[in-house]
């Protein structure tokens, strides 16, 4: 059965689904893609109310996605770009301030399990950050983190208007394991700047090595 191209809209973002389904009558098949424009106003509606103003923005991002699977199993994977003419900025990144980037996702779900395959953020500059792993029984209220990697391996300064202009510089190399509310961290985060107005906060060279429990 082919889905030919239908229209769908979310909170401003429109975007054109495509795809065919197969063996629908016994076991159901599916590939679908998605392509369309983000609106600022479908990221706006996460920020609170208060904080919205601060939010940086202008046109709309382009984003793709390929949707697959069965009854079991769905893989999405695709990317969302931004450039100078069409970006959303609620963290404001500095290594990649006024470049063009994408935030590339590989997501497969699976019972109550999420595996991010790839997600990460790239731009001229090279890879900026990459998040990876397995986040299990996505349907408690604790869910379990298998080998989840979070790498910054270049340092990036950021920026976070909605938190008071919140500024963070950092490396960084961990994984987390466990309970989500009592993970088991390690690796290592490098801090040369932490500025928190708010709270009165700074802090400067701060390096923060996690070390398996024995």
């Amino acid at each position: 059965m082919t889905v030919n191209k239908t229209s769908v809209n979310a909170s401003g973002t429109n975007g054109v689904l495509e795809g065919n389904i197969e063996n629908y009558m016994t076991k159901p098949e599916f590939k679908f893609t998605l392509n369309g424009k983000i609106a600022p106003s479908t990221i706006l509606q996460m920020v609170p109310k208060q904080n919205r103003n601060l939010v940086k923005y202008q046109g709309q991002m382009p984003f793709d996605a390929d949707i697959s699977g069965d009854l079991y199993t769905i893989k999405i994977a695709g990317e969302v770009k931004s450039s100078p003419q069409n970006y959303i900025s609620v963290v404001d990144i500095n290594t990649i301030k006024g470049l063009q980037n994408n935030l590339k996702y590989d997501v497969t779900l699976k019972g109550n399990d999420v595996n991010l395959n790839d997600f990460s953020i790239n731009s001229n500059n090279g890879k900026i950050a990459t998040i990876k792993g397995k986040i299990g029984s996505i349907n408690l209220s604790n869910p379990t983190l298998n080998g989840i990697s979070v790498s910054i391996p270049q340092k990036i300064g950021v920026t976070i208007a909605p938190l008071d202009n919140l500024k963070l510089s950092t490396v960084a190399s961990v994984n987390v394991n466990g309970n989500i509310n009592n993970p088991v961290v390690t690796g290592n985060v490098a801090v040369t700047e932490l500025n928190y107005p708010t709270f009165g906060l700074l802090i400067n060279d701060l390096k923060i090595n996690f070390k398996k429990e024995k």
